[in-house]
């Protein structure tokens, strides 16, 4: 009778630590794939931004490009012989490219305040890709359309310098 107790009682104990074994090597694992999952957002969540960051960086080098081109193209000078009006639909077809990539962009990787300045940056240069548009197809310039090109380079700056501003915000 006293081993048919022990015999229980030990099959009792031993049942319950390795329920408490399994438990406490379940809950471990749970903190691990966590952990995991977490390290892996953050990962992803920096390459999101440092490509964000280069995106919004060429696009504001090829906007400066196309004043340049069209404030010489405006002067009617051409003095670095170039045919501006090539050098413009080539520097939009970058734009257009890089749009993509922007648009192609994980949008769950940033804070909403990021998302909305993407959307500014996207309205703003396929703004720019229209006055350009209507710019070079336009032989004698255009002093609105000059006046709304420029407004908008202004506020893309801008807004880069918002999206800088706010990036230095998340990094701290």
């Amino acid at each position: 009778m006293t081993i048919a107790i022990l015999t229980l009682l030990s099959t009792f104990l031993g049942t319950g630590l390795a329920g408490f074994i399994t438990h406490r090597a379940t809950k471990q694992q749970i903190e691990n794939d966590r952990l995991i999952r977490e390290t892996t957002y953050l990962e992803r969540q920096t390459k999101g931004y440092v490509s964000l960051s280069w995106i919004l960086y060429q696009m504001l080098l090829l906007v400066d490009h196309l004043e340049f081109f069209i404030m010489e193209r405006g002067k009617g000078l051409n003095i670095y012989e170039v045919n501006y009006d090539e050098e413009i639909k080539e520097n939009i077809a970058e734009l257009i490219n890089l749009k993509k990539r922007l648009e192609q962009l994980d949008v769950d990787l940033f804070s909403l305040e990021v998302y909305e300045v993407i959307n500014k940056f996207t309205g703003f240069i396929f703004n720019l890709q229209f006055i350009t548009k209507v710019i070079v197809r336009d032989k004698v310039n255009n002093e609105f359309q000059l006046n709304k090109f420029n407004s908008d380079v202004a506020l893309l700056r801008e807004l880069y310098k918002e999206y800088k501003s706010k990036i230095n915000k998340i990094e701290q």
